[in-house]
């Protein structure tokens, strides 16, 4: 089914109340998502989700914070409506008798309904014109076509719940944010409405009787909502969400990455990084790492092509999107091996990753492990262990990260990984009873 354009607000067009909230609301969850932007960089990307200027967004800010709430620039006087004469249960039973008609292969009329309605002693009471007010507020329409007019449901509105539904289930097994917006709606008034034929009616005095047909209606601000709803839509990114393994060189980190991806070799795939630096004995292209020559590289970070980058030691290393993309692409849950400054930008994403610092036991042995490997100069090996430092700092501080693991016995932090990853990770296939799906859920 096509979709709305995405709408902007004329310049000096007045913009309702319920617009406004949701721009709020818009911007403190983009506020909330990430401390450490600046109230500019929310404002834009506020206004860039929203479709307005970045100056209605500052004023919006304003008037919350000095009136505390928010006004529609015109008042309008609210009418109580012939809705709210009838509540949901009678609403629901007059929708049912509606559909009943058709079930026993008769066409819905006024008399008709309305005898159905009366002769129902759970019902409320209500005149014959009050239902005629209340049906197109409930879902219905009279259309005047020609002779051979009926009732009929909208096909393609069935078809779209239906997509949005399975949509819904797929985002909650792949463990996805799901962004629910106040008054969310959707708009079908480019739809064509589909109708039958009656061969019963005998004139077009009878026509607006038995020509009802359900419709959907578009109040205002409720189009401007479904477009900030796709735009937040596009915004999510697809597939699971990715695991994110951080610690200092030589906490352990990369053997507990390659166990439960021996073990798990269906679930989770490893995103191969890009780097400037020379390859080392034994290490393969696109395996290990994907090996660049400082200038691509540099020019495709500069091209947006990475979620992040850091230097280390004169060299380049990065994670692009590319790399991410081709994992979560294949339903895996995608396993991120980054340093502290990744994890930073990473979390500026909108991969919403689960986050886990490896902790080494001490310094000492931290030194120890290093200095066992004998791949690197003094220098190289100091430079590692200043660096750990700051890490460990980085990793100890409240909120950085979900969970962290202190690896003083290898099988006890496997142990601690594999339940977080069974508390916090839906599997994407839900119901998937076999062995190797039970392994991480036990």
């Amino acid at each position: 089914m096509d979709t709305s354009p995405i709408r902007k607000n004329k310049s000096g067009s007045i913009i309702p109340v319920e617009e406004r909230k949701v721009i709020y609301n818009v911007f403190k969850y983009f506020k909330l998502s990430d401390f450490n932007m600046t109230v500019e960089s929310i404002v834009i990307k506020t206004a860039s989700a929203c479709g307005v200027s970045e100056n209605t967004v500052y004023k919006i800010i304003k008037e919350k914070k000095v009136t505390k709430t928010l006004k529609s620039p015109v008042k309008k006087r609210v009418r109580p409506s012939t809705v709210d004469k009838l509540d949901e249960l009678d609403k629901c039973a007059i929708r049912a008798k509606v559909h009943s008609l058709y079930l026993n292969n008769d066409y819905p009329t006024l008399d008709k309904i309305m005898t159905l309605c009366e002769a129902d002693e759970d019902i409320s009471t209500f005149k014959r014109t009050t239902l005629h007010k209340i049906l197109p507020e409930i879902g219905f329409d009279f259309n005047k076509r020609n002779n051979r007019s009926l009732l009929v449901e909208r096909e393609d509105i069935v078809l779209w719940r239906r997509k949005y539904l399975r949509q819904i289930t797929k985002y909650r097994k792949e463990n996805k944010t799901i962004y629910f917006l106040d008054e969310t709606w959707v708009n079908t008034g480019h739809v064509k409405t589909k109708a039958g034929t009656d061969s019963n009616t005998d004139n077009s005095r009878h026509t607006s009787q038995k020509s009802l047909s359900t419709r959907a209606r578009a109040p205002t601000g409720k189009v401007f909502t479904t477009n900030i709803l796709r735009n937040l839509t596009r915004m999510v990114q697809k597939g699971p969400r990715p695991l994110v393994l951080c610690g200092p060189s030589g906490s352990g980190k990369s053997t507990l990455l390659k166990r439960l991806l021996k073990e798990f070799p269906d679930k989770f795939g490893f995103s191969v990084s890009h780097t400037t630096r020379a390859p080392r004995p034994g290490e393969k292209g696109g395996v290990h790492y994907h090996f660049r020559n400082i200038d691509d590289m540099t020019k495709a970070v500069k091209r947006g092509e990475f979620i992040e980058t850091a230097t280390f030691s004169g060299n380049l290393y990065g994670t692009s999107k590319q790399a991410v993309d081709d994992v979560r692409r294949t339903g895996k849950i995608c396993v991120l091996d980054i340093d502290i400054e990744g994890v930073k930008q990473v979390t500026t994403t909108d991969l919403n990753p689960l986050l886990v610092f490896v902790m080494p036991p001490s310094i000492e042995e931290l030194e120890r492990r290093l200095r066992a490997r004998n791949t690197e100069q003094e220098d190289a090996v100091q430079k590692r262990l200043d660096t750990a430092k700051k890490e460990i700092t980085f990793g100890q501080e409240p909120g950085n990260f979900h969970i962290i693991i202190l690896n003083d016995n290898l099988n006890k932090a496997y142990s601690e990984l594999r339940e977080f990853i069974s508390k916090n990770v839906e599997d994407k296939e839900q119901g998937d009873t076999s062995e190797e799906s039970n392994k991480v859920e036990k």
